[in-house]
């Protein structure tokens, strides 16, 4: 370990050197790099990139100096910034953030929140019209089309017409603009004339177009509409300090909330299906809670209370794989965390997956057990042991929404449908450079259930 400057403290270990090896792990199998640092040098890790120095933590309470105690000397590190024409409220700092944040927050209010599950209910039961018994479809495709079909029309609006596929498109593109990011030289590569910069910037220009549209419509309606995009153009301080947004920042925030949400709705439902299908007694017990409170009539946004066990099955799925896995923090002065000099400059990453699993906190934490949050907790079991929307001033703007949007759609496919794996052979691929993406297809045959039974599948 090298000493600091004043003696007194000296860098977390670490491996030394390996800049490029590491760059490449990061790219190939940032989960598998993370466990393996962890594995061999504890829960505090210095290592480098070519491009940055880094440090991994995976301590509860080391996590929570860093987004919680000492977040003033932390900032977003700066690969979403350069993705993004402007400070948006996942890249902004500092009094920009909290700004963004005031005028965001009530975007997400209980009457907002109910009008986006009935889009949730509607959208989830006219894909499941399109669904036969017996037939075997790609549910992570599904999952992924649900969650365009209900951010779609959260963001733009019922009467509001996209072109198929511009969203994806739109999501495929700033995808691209994050990994280049990583490279050297990233910043010259987005310049070059290559296909996929190219794909990006015809993808990002149409859908500016639509935000555009969206936008200018918001302006001229007497009230506020109830999507994404008309709230955030009236969203106003009641306290009259902050200033209302630009169009330009709307146009940003739209795309990062749009992205976001997407993204991280489709991954956490697959892998919380791929649970259920592996665990028949969890399967049996939550389609019972549903036939209990359900029965045979329609779903209604209130009824996600009446769903314990469906929370649980949800809150364990983001316990072992969150969708956001670690978060990027990068330090602007020097700072000691559990007695180790974190330099200037440094990117801090909180690897929440991995703090999800010290079995201190949750006991065979590496088997999947949604009656664990049926219980107490243990008394010594610290809060900030379990952060799946992160912590502090930067904890996910739309949390309440995500939990209520998983419990809902489960809620409804396990009311109509029993899901039967095509294969259980292989474990699921995955990407983990940003998200933890479930990357494999997941071919399911369907069953369709009628008063809590199965119906014979039809050749």
């Amino acid at each position: 370990m090298t000493e600091s400057s004043n003696g007194n403290e000296k860098l977390p270990p670490g491996p030394k050197g390996r800049r490029f090896s590491n760059l490449w792990k990061r790219f190939r199998d940032t989960a598998g790099l993370f466990e393996e640092l962890q594995r061999e040098y504890g829960d505090l890790v210095f290592y480098e990139l070519p491009s940055r120095k880094c440090c991994a933590i995976y301590d509860a309470d080391l996590i929570r100096e860093v987004l919680v105690v000492q977040q003033s000397s932390f900032v977003k590190t700066d690969v979403g910034k350069s993705v993004m024409r402007c400070p948006t409220l996942l890249t902004a700092d500092g009094n920009e953030h909290r700004r963004r944040r005031k005028l965001v927050q009530p975007c997400f209010g209980k009457k907002n929140v109910e009008a986006f599950a009935g889009i949730v209910i509607k959208k989830t039961s006219a894909l499941q019209n399109g669904w036969r018994n017996g037939q075997t479809i790609d549910m992570k495709k599904e999952l992924h089309r649900l969650a365009l079909n209900i951010a779609t029309e959260a963001f733009f609006g019922e009467e509001m017409q996209v072109a198929p596929g511009l969203v994806e498109k739109m999501l495929d593109a700033l995808n691209w603009k994050m990994k280049s990011s990583f490279l050297p030289f990233g910043k010259l590569i987005s310049h070059l004339p290559l296909p996929p910069n190219v794909r990006a910037r015809r993808a990002i220009a149409a859908m500016d177009e639509v935000i555009s549209h969206v936008i200018r419509k918001a302006h001229n309606e007497t009230k506020e509409g109830t999507n994404v995009i008309s709230l955030l153009v009236h969203a106003k301080d009641e306290e009259g300090i902050e200033a209302s947004f630009t169009d330009e920042e709307v146009r940003e925030d739209a795309y990062i909330l749009l992205a976001a949400g997407h993204e991280t709705c489709t991954n956490a439902l697959a892998w919380c299906l791929s649970q259920i299908l592996r665990n028949p007694a969890v399967r049996n017990r939550l389609e019972q809670e549903v036939d209990d409170v359900v029965g045979g009539r329609l779903l209604t946004v209130e009824d996600y209370r009446e769903f314990p066990y469906a929370r649980a099955v949800f809150n364990e799925t983001l316990r072992l794989m969150p969708p956001i896995h670690y978060v990027g923090r990068t330090a602007t002065k020097d700072c000691v965390i559990g007695d180790y000099l974190i330099p200037k400059g440094t990117v801090v990453q909180p690897v929440l997956r991995l703090l999800h699993m010290n079995e201190t906190h949750f006991p065979q934490a590496r088997e999947f057990k949604p009656e664990r949050w049926l219980e107490e907790p243990p008394a010594d079991r610290p809060k900030h042991a379990y952060l799946p929307f992160g912590s502090g001033s930067r904890i996910c703007i739309g949390w309440e929404f995500a939990i209520i949007q998983g419990i809902l759609i489960l809620a409804s496919l396990a009311q109509r449908w029993r899901l039967e794996a095509v294969s259980r052979q292989h474990a699921p691929e995955v990407n983990s450079m940003a998200l933890y993406v479930y990357r494999s297809n997941f071919p399911v045959t369907l069953g369709e259930r009628q008063g809590g039974r199965v119906s014979p599948v039809v050749q």
